[in-house]
């Protein structure tokens, strides 16, 4: 859950630029939010939306990453590797939701190398 949500964060503008749409219609609503949110209002709503699905995928990371020590140890090295970058691009995107409705957001490959490692020896992201 914590990876998709992150992608569909990461992917709102493009997805919205060909008629899709992939965040919770429930928290559209409830934000008054609908993509891709160009004017200051829809921008400011959207922004919200975009920080309130990332603290919701943190918590689905949180939740998964528990169950990281039941895993074997190539399985679970995979799982934190995978789960240190995407959390990294989450906090890319949540420091900055206007930049992300504005354009696609991703680490650089020697970013990802890094977090990955960081992450499979247990110093975080």
């Amino acid at each position: 859950m914590a990876l998709q949500l992150t992608n569909i964060l990461r992917d709102v503008r493009e997805d919205a630029q060909i008629g899709r749409v992939y965040l919770p219609a429930e928290d559209l609503r409830r934000f008054g939010a609908s993509p891709p949110g160009e004017d200051g209002a829809q921008l400011e709503r959207m922004s919200a939306l975009v920080r309130f699905e990332a603290q919701r995928a943190r918590d689905w990371f949180d939740r998964g990453l528990m169950l990281a020590p039941l895993l074997d140890r190539r399985s679970a090295a995979c799982l934190l590797a995978m789960a240190g970058i995407y959390r990294k691009l989450l906090d890319r995107i949540a420091a900055d939701p206007e930049r992300a409705l504005r354009e696609r957001i991703s680490l650089q490959a020697h970013e990802k190398a890094w977090v990955a490692a960081r992450s499979m020896l247990g110093g975080g992201g």
